[in-house]
């Protein structure tokens, strides 16, 4: 089918997606051939699941009672977490006690807001739109892409202080993802590449090395905001979203 944003369990072993139809949902697709199975119901606009370290599946509610909801990766009931204005959803903390989101498609900002109160704040601001802002494993950094040289590229913030950021990319890059140790950013050049950069977030400042080229993806055409690819935690494992001939 046709899917839109994505994630993938810690385990690896099931896949959220929401489905890009007239009443978008977040749907479970399960090993084995199993057959995909809805999580939300009714005439809803869910959209931008992410996976939590519990199995939770975040998302958010562009219609109705819009906001960011939580549900179990297994079904049941969906708990709403606030009422947040927000289009995107990027990213959950490892204890789900923190969201990155976006209010707008095409935001040059991304905010840090709590699931258990409205004090939102911002986390990343640039001067062309920001998208696809992922919290490192300890979560004092956030890898996202931006063209604010004129082009796509990968920066990395402090979720300390807003406006510091480095460039990690070179020649272009989107949809940054940490692996499991926080070690290694692995992005998409936009031909389709697959990139991976050590990194060290140790310090106060934050140093990468240079991207090593791994291998060219399945990805026909790269975009800047919406999700394509996934990592297993330990980097030996790679999802990617692309159309089968």
């Amino acid at each position: 089918g046709d899917y839109g944003g994505f994630d993938v369990t810690p385990h690896g072993d099931r896949i959220v997606v929401n489905t890009l139809r007239t009443s978008q949902s977040p749907w479970v697709l399960e090993p084995e051939g199993q057959q995909p199975r809805r999580l939300t119901f009714d005439d809803q606009f869910d959209v931008d699941p992410v996976i939590a370290s519990d199995g939770s599946v975040y998302f958010v509610r562009r219609n109705g009672h819009a906001g960011l909801y939580r549900i179990s990766i297994d079904g049941g009931a969906i708990q709403q977490l606030n009422s947040a204005a927000a289009y995107s959803l990027d990213d959950v903390s490892k204890d789900g006690a923190q969201v990155v989101y976006r209010r707008a498609a095409l935001a040059p900002v991304a905010w840090l807001a709590r699931t258990s109160s409205e004090n939102d704040r911002v986390l990343v601001q640039a001067k062309a739109p920001v998208d696809q802002v992922h919290f490192s494993p300890d979560e004092r950094w956030v890898a996202f892409n931006s063209a604010d040289s004129g082009r796509q590229e990968v920066f990395v913030a402090s979720t300390d202080s807003v406006g510091s950021k480095w460039q990690v990319s070179t020649g272009g890059g989107a949809q940054p993802i940490w692996s499991g140790d926080g070690r290694t950013i692995y992005y998409l050049g936009l031909d389709g590449t697959l990139y991976s950069v050590s990194v060290d977030g140790r310090g106060a400042a934050f140093k990468s090395a240079s991207p090593r080229a791994l291998f060219k993806s399945p990805i026909g055409s790269v975009v800047s905001n919406i999700e394509q690819f996934r990592v297993s935690a330990d980097g030996q494992r790679f999802v990617f979203k692309a159309r089968v001939p």
